[in-house]
């Protein structure tokens, strides 16, 4: 989670725009440890109807802990973080 917690932490500093629907955090490093993050900040994400956390390293127990949280929520547990590289011309 260390990777995500600046995002999570900017997201509970600066907030969600009010109009934001879905919210995808997918192929992150947000895990097993992430999960009280949310339950900690229901405020925050009561209000999308949709959160996805596809290709990530949580597990469907850490998911099923989010069922109250409010959105929809979209799960596959996978690799999570992926770098890319872009080639271009020199």
């Amino acid at each position: 989670m260390a990777g995500s917690r600046q995002l999570l932490e900017a997201l509970r500093d600066h907030g969600l725009p009010q109009t934001l629907e879905e919210l995808d955090l997918s192929e992150s490093s947000l895990d097993s440890d992430s999960v009280e993050f949310f339950l900690e900040h229901k405020e925050l994400f009561g209000k999308l109807k949709r959160l996805v956390f596809e290709d990530t390293l949580m597990g469907p127990d850490d998911v099923a802990k989010l069922a109250d949280l409010g959105p929809q929520i979209a799960h596959s547990q996978g690799s999570g973080v992926r770098y890319r590289y872009l080639v271009g011309m020199e």
